[in-house]
């Protein structure tokens, strides 16, 4: 059975990017660009999400925010933290502990698809270009 990821940013080109990635690695997508609009999302589909990815800095709720609410409404959750301007030893330690995995923009398909598949760890912060 395929995986299903919720992929949440602000920017729509990463949003279909992101999703055109995991579409051709056989996985179904749901896609948010407003955090509210993904929490709607997140609430209507609980039992299929198996995966968040969620942009850390967004306006009207941030990554944060909808992966603190993510893990209260589903535990078992994997949450991903995508971000382009925010490195993980930025995070606090609320943040830190939120997230699976950790990707800074840009990341390949295969940077994604291993965050996805691979179990927590900080092997898993891929930090490209900093």
């Amino acid at each position: 059975m395929p995986r299903k990821i919720l992929v949440v940013d602000d920017e729509e080109g990463v949003v279909k990017l992101v999703e055109e990635m995991l579409k051709r690695a056989n996985m179904e997508v749901f896609t948010a660009t407003q955090g509210k609009k993904a929490l709607s999302i997140l609430k209507s589909r609980l039992k299929e999400i198996d995966v968040l990815i969620t942009d850390i800095l967004m306006p009207d709720i941030d990554g944060i925010e909808l992966a603190e609410t993510a893990k209260k409404l589903k535990p078992s959750v994997k949450i991903i933290a995508l971000t382009g301007s925010i490195t993980f030893n930025n995070l606090n330690e609320k943040g830190k502990s939120l997230f699976d995995a950790f990707l800074c923009k840009p990341f390949t398909q295969e940077d994604i698809i291993n965050a996805i598949e691979g179990p927590k760890s900080m092997d898993n912060l891929i930090q490209r270009g900093f």
